[in-house]
């Protein structure tokens, strides 16, 4: 399975921030939605897809740019192993300076985002494991 390193990290908030700076809404941005191609000189390419449910606004909203990064931050932590790096605070962090060295006006709002994760969290895992023990086979 997927472990982003940090470079990727850093790649994947820039290739987002950029999005988000051309105001394009991606109402499906998930790890599922992120294709990483890699050369033979070892550089990576991010490129977003799935643009089904996307439109362009101009500016994009604050709301509608949070909405869509607690969502990857959600795919990232259901569908990456427990293991994986992305769990630390630390990657976390490097996606939020990237994407804010970008988009500087957003990080009031991630920073709120940071500070209430475990809430945030504790509130997604519990009900992904309620989900599982509803699921009628």
């Amino acid at each position: 399975m997927f472990a982003p390193s940090s470079r990727v990290i850093a790649q994947i908030a820039e290739t987002i921030a950029k999005m988000h700076q051309a105001g394009i809404n991606h109402p499906d941005l998930t790890i599922q939605n992120i294709m990483i191609l890699s050369d033979p000189r070892g550089k990576g390419t991010i490129s977003i897809i799935d643009f089904d449910g996307a439109t362009l606004r101009t500016p994009l909203s604050y709301e509608a740019r949070m909405r869509q990064l607690r969502r990857l931050d959600r795919s990232f932590l259901k569908w990456i192993p427990k293991t994986s790096r992305w769990q630390t605070p630390y990657i976390r962090l490097r996606f939020a300076a990237t994407y804010c060295r970008i988009v500087p006006e957003m990080r009031p709002f991630i920073r709120v985002y940071l500070r209430k994760i475990k809430w945030y969290l504790f509130r997604y895992q519990t009900g992904w494991r309620l989900q599982k023990g509803f699921k009628v086979n």
